[in-house]
């Protein structure tokens, strides 16, 4: 069965300082997805008619 809802970390960075931060420990603060592979990875989805896209990360709105 294929994904009818994905979410996608789009980039580690957050600038936030929560202390429940489920992350913290594993995300450098630095790494961004590409335009290219973001673009590669929605075509896919749609491809395949995944109905909803969660954008997730650290803090997605701070991606470039």
């Amino acid at each position: 069965m294929l994904p009818k809802k994905a979410w996608i970390n789009i980039t580690d960075r957050c600038n936030n300082k929560c202390k429940w931060c489920y992350g913290k420990d594993s995300f450098s603060g630095i790494r961004d997805m590409g335009y290219d592979q973001t673009v590669q990875i929605l075509r896919w989805l749609k491809a395949i008619n995944c109905n909803e896209c969660i954008l997730i990360g650290g803090e997605p709105t701070i991606h470039p």
